[in-house]
């Protein structure tokens, strides 16, 4: 396990909100184990806002050779008036880019669907040409013996 740190600035910290960041950070940590730390800050607006308190999450995950930032801070985005739903869609985010960033280490290439395609069709062409191959050399290997 990695160590966790998680901060509240212009709130009171809470159990809840602090268990729900712990269980994010745990679920990143099983699908990455060399996770080396996480600090994750959640931060309301100042007081004088006229609308709703929308929750600002950033997450910063260090691994090797790379530090992932998540900066969860759209003013436009009125869901993140929920602090649960904000939290959500940060460790979602940071998912995304710790995907992108493991299959970039094992070298693996992300496809389209389309590209995914014309993968198949050139395997296909390529195995219909191997085929071709072998009949003409078992061809040539039964007119040798003649």
């Amino acid at each position: 396990m990695f160590p966790i740190e998680i901060k509240f600035r212009n709130m009171p910290s809470s159990d809840f909100v602090y268990n729900n960041i712990f269980e994010n950070s745990e679920k990143l940590g099983r699908f990455f184990d060399r996770i080396t730390s996480c600090q994750v800050v959640v931060s309301a607006p100042h007081k004088k806002h006229n609308k709703g308190k929308i929750y600002h999450i950033w997450i910063h995950l260090n691994v090797p050779g790379r530090t992932i930032v998540v900066n969860r801070a759209s003013d436009l985005d009125s869901s993140h008036e929920d602090i649960y739903i904000a939290i959500r869609d940060a460790f979602e985010a940071a998912t995304r880019q710790l995907e992108d960033y493991v299959r970039r280490r094992r070298g693996a290439k992300k496809y389209h669907p389309w590209q995914i395609e014309k993968e198949k069709n050139s395997v296909r062409s390529l195995g219909n040409e191997l085929k071709d191959m072998e009949m003409s050399r078992e061809l040539l290997d039964v007119r040798s013996f003649r």
